[in-house]
């Protein structure tokens, strides 16, 4: 497809081995050549210019993107988001050939390239000859390991013999409990990469015990691809050389430095993140997400009009369940109405639902300090889910 992803990865490697003040004079000396288009309009032209213009919302993003490139020069990507608004994502060939030289650089640090067969653990499949054929292209197969036809799914994977495994935190879960439920056979797999969702601790280690093989986080977007990714280390780290991460009080600030056809400067992920040097310099920048805490819109829970904690503590309180219990399966919990939080687990499993009821409460009680009233429901989500979520309308942070 020309999109010179050898060249692009050669590339990351040689920026990501410059020093600091290189490194920030090749990003002011691409910013002045590219001088890409900020929230209010003005032209960029150095750092300094790019760190004092206004934030770039989604809507703002969409509004300077109404005029379509041509579409013969250009690839698109689409995202419907966490707030359901589309949008439009246009890459020239050197700026898709960027996102995969990243990509290539991030998976060979687990011995993997592009190209090496992929086991896709997904939503649906899409129908239809277009994604048939770019499935085709990458190498890859997609599955759905959950319903009825979970453990076929499953068992279709492992034969197709992929190089490594990629795909939501919760569907990889689900595939590695029924492994082990089983006792199914797995082939050597060099990596299983989670993205999209939160993942704990002890599920991480649950699913390396049954794929026998590291499993890494990664942290992206459609408009950004690969912004981290975890090292053998098991630091996530800042990975996309032209890129600029700001942790903001409004959540995570990404600049593309380098992008002509589409200006993405300042732009608000909405993802609430701590960046901080933990001076590993095994992959990409020294500089870490050190924590990764979902939408901001979603970072707290209320117990009343005044009163909240960080939703971050129902993480902790499954993980220790988890540990406490020798058990792993998937979760989420919603909020819909101030101290009433509802859990959802899958039906089928065999969970003290009183237990761990109790145990949620009580640690909620004991971090917090706050009571709140827990109610245990069936999951039903098939598609990618968020360990937390508000639909609750009082979500001021203030």
């Amino acid at each position: 497809m020309g999109l010179k992803i050898d060249y692009w990865r050669a590339e990351v490697e040689r920026l990501w081995a410059l020093d600091d003040a290189s490194r920030n004079n090749f990003l002011s000396t691409m910013l002045a050549d590219v001088r890409p288009t900020s929230a209010a309009g003005e032209s960029l032209g150095s750092l300094d210019e790019l760190y004092r213009a206004p934030v770039l919302s989604k809507e703002g993003l969409r509004r300077l993107s109404e005029d379509l490139p041509d579409a013969s020069k250009t690839f698109g990507r689409h995202t419907a988001g966490t707030t359901g608004d589309p949008t439009r994502i246009w890459l020239s060939k050197d700026e898709l050939g960027r996102m995969l030289g990243v990509r290539d650089y991030c998976m060979s640090h687990y011995g993997v390239q592009l190209g090496d067969r992929e086991g896709r653990i997904w939503g649906r499949p899409q129908n239809g000859w277009k994604p048939w054929l770019k499935d085709c292209l990458m190498n890859r197969r997609v599955f759905h390991p959950l319903g009825p036809d979970a453990l076929e799914t499953v068992k279709a994977i492992l034969a197709y013999q992929p190089g490594y495994l990629y795909g939501y935190s919760s569907l990889i879960l689900e595939a590695a409990r029924l492994v082990e439920a089983h006792q199914l056979d797995v082939p050597t797999l060099a990596v299983v990469i989670c993205t999209a969702e939160t993942i704990l601790p002890s599920q991480k280690a649950y699913i390396a015990s049954q794929f026998r093989c590291p499993v890494a986080e990664e942290y992206g977007s459609t408009e950004f691809d690969i912004i981290a990714f975890e090292c053998r280390n098991g630091h996530r780290h800042l990975v996309n050389p032209w890129l600029l991460v700001e942790p903001t009080e409004e959540g995570a600030v990404v600049s593309d430095v380098s992008r002509r056809t589409q200006s993405i400067v300042r732009y608000a992920q909405g993802d609430a993140v701590q960046v901080e040097d933990v001076a590993c310099t095994i992959l990409g920048a020294s500089e870490c997400l050190t924590a990764i805490e979902g939408r901001s819109i979603n970072r707290f829970a209320f117990v009343s009009a005044t009163e909240k904690f960080h939703a971050v503590e129902f993480a902790r309180a499954m993980d220790s369940y988890f540990e406490d219990k020798n058990v792993q399966f998937r979760f989420c919990v919603e909020q819909r109405a101030f101290g009433r939080f509802h859990l959802m687990v899958p039906a089928q499993d065999q969970t003290d639902e009183c237990k761990l009821k109790q145990h949620v409460e009580r640690h909620i009680h004991e971090a917090a300090g706050c009571e709140i009233t827990v109610e245990i429901g069936p999951l039903q989500s098939a598609g990618k889910t968020h360990y937390f979520s508000s639909k609750i309308e009082h979500t001021n942070d203030s």
